[in-house]
Formats: structure tokens, C-alpha cells, sequence
């Protein structure tokens, strides 16, 4: 992913299936990884992953979506916002309520679902996001969409454990593509610089004010590379869950102002033409910006270190 976006392809889709395809690995059942993981892995499917709610964002605990049994199937019914690639997608995850789930256990009272996104019952209607990242959006409505018993995920009830092994993966591969998307950043941005002169026989990359930035940026590309690879190295070493999660969020926050910074700078650096579209860079530089609300908003992604790592208070 970051080889990728080093050559300005942002694409999210692989990133949501790879995560799904964790998180399947991880709780199962046997028969959704024997169907699902060798697909994921050869590149021949995508799954999308339906959990922010328009009233409740990214407070998966107040999701007011319900997945409940009825006989030999599942019914769902709620409302999911910025779903992406649903167009794309073989099967869409759904995270909704368990209604009647008893008290007690780790991620009790939730389920997690596949559901086929062509499923009656299911209405789209897309957003007007622009392909951020490479997708469509939409935002989903299901009213009563039935799904077999064997498209559960995970236990019934214990839906959150299937979104804990899901959000490490999609941390690290969004932290991946934030990486490679600054390098090639600055490196538009040294072209730029070495080549166009305007005033004397230097080029603009010989004024402290252009070249600067791009050095210093240059410089936290290689210190925050090294966090990323660190928290990939520790995640397939199979470390505690909790270290990984810390430093996968410590990456994500990390790489995404990275990441805008370097955008940004970029497009000051071309001037006006950053500003011609056919130049691709006001795409670029929205992408950039989105990075730092999705998937998860650098401030709850902060409110995750200073409670989960430095043992700060909450203010709830």
C-alpha cells in the first residue's frame, strides 16, 4: 500500500477487505475463512464495512442498527452513513445492537454480519464525496435486509471483538498509504523546486522558504517510516494486542499530519499550477485532508493514547 501511494493510487478498497479479512481470520467461523481469506489474499474480492452512523460517527456503542435472529436468518434494519465502495464490494460488514443480548462478556450485545449489498431491502444513496480515496460513498439503509445464519462473523453478541481485530490492520494500511502518499508529495514538490527558476540562474529549491520544508519533511518521512515498520514488525510477531493498538494509532496520527503537511506544502511549492486540475494535486490535496478524519479522527485517536497509553482520565 505505501509503494502504491507513493505513485499517487489511494486506494481504500484493499485496505477495508484486508482489515475484514483479519478479523475474520481471527474469530471466524471456519467456514466464512475458508470462503473469504483465499479470495481476499489473490485480490479477486472486496468487502466494505458499514459501522458510522450519522448521529453517533465513529461511537460504535451507541449504534442504534439492529442485527437480531429471527428463526433461520438475521434481520438488519437501521441506518449506516459513508459507506465505502458498496458498488464495489462482493459483501458489506454490519455492525448493529443485538437485541435481548444478556449481560456480561468482552463485546457483548453487538453482532457483526456480511451482508450482500444487492440484498432486498437495502436502500443506497450515494454522497457527493468526489472518489475520496478512490471510492464512491454511500449512505445505507436497511429495512429488515435478511441474511443467513452462516453470514454471521464472529459469535452472536460478541460483534466488537470482530471490530478490534479489523481496526489494528486498517491503522497500520491507512498509516501505509499516508507514508507513501508524502513521499510522492515531496517529491512533486522537489521537482518543482529544482527545476522552475524565476528570479536569477537558481532554481526556487535554492530559497530557504521552499527548500526547508521539504528537507524537514524529508526528514520526518524517514523517523515516522521507521514507527510504521516497527508496529507492522510487532503486529505480525503476534505482540500484545495492546501494544499494537497503541502503536498503530500512534502511526496513524502521525503519517495523516504528515501527510498534510506534505500536500500542503506541495501545492505551495507548484503555485498556480497545483491549481490546475489536469495537475491532479487539489484531489491529492483533499485526500490529504480527509486522512486526518478517516478512518478514525486524529482526536479520538488521541483520546485513545492519553487514556490506553498514558493512563490519563476521561472525561465521561
Amino acid at each position: 500500500m505505501e509503494e502504491l501511494a507513493a505513485q499517487n493510487l489511494i486506494l481504500w478498497m484493499p485496505v477495508l477487505s484486508a482489515a475484514i479479512g483479519h478479523a475474520i481470520a481471527e474469530v471466524g467461523p471456519d467456514h466464512q475463512r475458508e470462503r473469504w481469506l483465499p479470495r481476499i489474499a489473490c485480490g479477486e474480492t472486496f468487502l466494505a464495512l458499514a459501522v458510522t452512523e450519522p448521529e453517533r460517527g465513529h461511537n460504535m456503542l451507541r449504534t442504534q442498527t439492529t442485527v437480531r435472529k429471527d428463526g433461520e436468518r438475521f434481520l438488519v434494519s437501521g441506518l449506516k452513513a459513508v459507506t465505502s465502495g458498496i458498488d464495489l464490494a462482493e459483501r458489506v460488514l454490519v455492525f448493529g445492537r443485538t437485541p435481548g443480548e444478556g449481560k456480561g462478556g468482552a463485546g457483548r450485545h453487538f453482532t457483526t454480519v456480511l451482508v450482500d449489498p444487492d440484498a432486498p431491502g437495502i436502500e443506497r444513496e450515494e454522497l457527493p464525496m468526489r472518489w475520496r480515496e478512490g471510492a464512491r460513498q454511500f449512505q445505507l439503509t436497511f429495512n429488515d435486509v435478511e441474511v443467513p445464519l452462516d453470514g454471521l462473523v464472529g459469535a452472536e453478541g460478541q460483534g466488537l471483538l470482530a471490530l478490534w481485530s479489523f481496526t489494528q490492520v486498517e491503522r497500520l494500511m491507512s498509516a501505509a498509504l499516508c507514508l507513501g502518499n508524502a513521499r510522492y508529495c515531496v517529491n512533486r514538490a522537489l521537482d518543482r523546486a529544482t527545476q522552475r527558476t524565476i528570479f536569477g540562474k537558481q532554481p526556487i529549491g535554492a530559497e530557504q522558504a521552499i527548500g526547508h520544508p521539504i528537507a524537514h519533511l524529508h526528514a520526518r518521512i524517514a523517523a515516522t517510516q521507521l514507527l510504521v515498520y516497527r508496529a507492522a514488525a510487532r503486529f505480525d510477531e503476534g505482540a500484545d494486542t495492546g501494544e499494537v493498538a497503541a502503536q498503530a494509532t500512534m502511526a496513524k496520527v502521525l503519517t495523516a499530519d504528515l501527510l498534510f503537511d506534505a500536500a500542503d506544502h506541495a501545492m505551495q511549492t507548484l503555485c498556480a499550477q497545483a491549481w490546475d486540475e489536469r495537475e491532479g494535486m487539489i484531489d491529492l490535496y483533499l485526500d490529504a485532508r480527509a486522512a486526518r478524519s478517516a478512518p478514525i479522527s486524529q482526536e479520538l485517536a488521541l483520546n485513545f493514547i492519553a487514556q490506553h497509553v498514558l493512563g490519563l482520565p476521561s472525561h465521561r
